[in-house]
């Protein structure tokens, strides 16, 4: 027969009734607080910084931020950065106002891979530009310097943005360790 036995659950009830109410919430803070810490850390330097996702200009990984309600008690460590959840759960990103979405090709982007601006702002450095279709299909956009011709931007009506789900490997490789944090608290609360 499977199950599971209980041993000394009368010691430890007769502890519950001889600890103040304060000692026990007290603890369940610190366990709280410093879970979301955790949580916080292991995205801004773990899943922000190269795993899954790949840091350029630091926005979104200064953005995540945790919230304690000792009230309650409870923590959410998250982002107002709206773009966080198409790096969670991935989407298909569409052109509305123009004909293409376009996308900066390595002349067109500064060091960190950002974009140095519009395809209008960037081919404004140029001579001329024009689009030209690929052997492969794909809509570029060239900018002419006297002879000298470089790729600036490639046109896709949509891109498919695949979802990375930082926040989900995070509460993954962390969970152990928080119930571990929860565990220790509440077990010198009860001694």
């Amino acid at each position: 027969m499977i199950g599971i036995s209980v041993h000394g659950a009368t010691a430890v009830a007769r502890k519950f009734h001889r600890l103040a109410s304060t000692d026990l919430r007290a603890a369940n803070v610190r366990s709280v607080e410093f879970s979301a810490r955790i949580v916080e850390t292991d995205l801004k330097q773990r899943r922000f910084s190269g795993n899954p996702v790949k840091v350029r200009s630091g926005i979104t990984r200064n953005s995540i931020r945790t919230q304690i309600d000792r009230a309650e008690p409870s923590a959410r460590v998250g982002s107002s950065v709206r773009h966080i959840l198409v790096l969670e759960d991935g989407k298909v990103i569409r052109a509305k106002r123009a004909k293409v979405l376009t996308i900066p090709l390595r002349a067109a982007q500064t060091g960190t891979g950002r974009s140095r601006g519009t395809a209008r702002q960037v081919g404004a450095g140029y001579d001329s530009t024009f689009w030209k279709r690929s052997k492969k299909g794909n809509l570029i956009l060239f900018g002419v310097r006297g002879k000298r011709l470089t790729p600036l931007f490639v046109g896709k009506k949509s891109v498919r943005i695949k979802a990375r789900r930082p926040f989900a490997l995070t509460m993954q490789h962390t969970r152990v360790g928080v119930v571990r944090k929860f565990d220790q608290e509440i077990g010198r609360a009860l001694r």
